[in-house]
């Protein structure tokens, strides 16, 4: 982006750590729940025979789900993005609601004196006025070195 002048630094979350965490443990859910779904039968005896169906139904539904979810969340992390040039700092991060299930995208253009960067083991949680949000990273900690670096030169200039 021209206008943004030269890029400083960049990450995304393409082969993020937590990628696999997400997959894995909606295997793992999902591997629970099938066996829970073959136990219901000898463990429900108290139910009907239509009971112990459903009892079975949503333990395979939920494995299902499990997996659906594992992979979703994989993707969205994938998809997360963040670029720090000379005049702010785009990309595209995940909500601060992603662990309870919002694993849509939301785009971000903040300048210098905007924007607050933390980091999260795999994330870089971005603080702004009206934005928060995660992206998924391999270097958090260069670029919110470079964020933090770059605002300090701003901040030098303007005395």
């Amino acid at each position: 982006m021209k206008e943004m002048g030269n890029l400083l630094a960049e990450g995304n979350g393409k082969d993020n750590g937590a990628i696999n965490f997400y997959v894995s443990s909606g295997i793992i859910i999902a591997i629970v729940s099938l066996v829970l779904a073959s136990l219901a039968n000898e463990w429900a005896h108290f139910l009907t025979p239509e009971g112990r169906s459903i009892l079975q139904t949503l333990f395979v539904s939920l494995s299902v789900i499990a997996i659906i979810l594992g992979i979703l969340d994989g993707i969205a992390v994938s998809k997360t993005v963040i670029k720090v040039y000379e005049n702010g700092v785009l990309g595209k991060g995940l909500s601060k609601w992603f662990y309870l299930g919002d694993i849509r995208n939301f785009d971000f253009i903040l300048a210098y004196d905007q924007i607050s960067v933390d980091v999260n083991g795999w994330t870089l949680n971005i603080h702004s006025p009206g934005t928060y949000c995660k992206v998924y990273v391999s270097n958090g900690l260069e670029i919110q070195q470079t964020i933090y670096q770059h605002r300090q030169k701003l901040a030098g200039k303007s005395d």
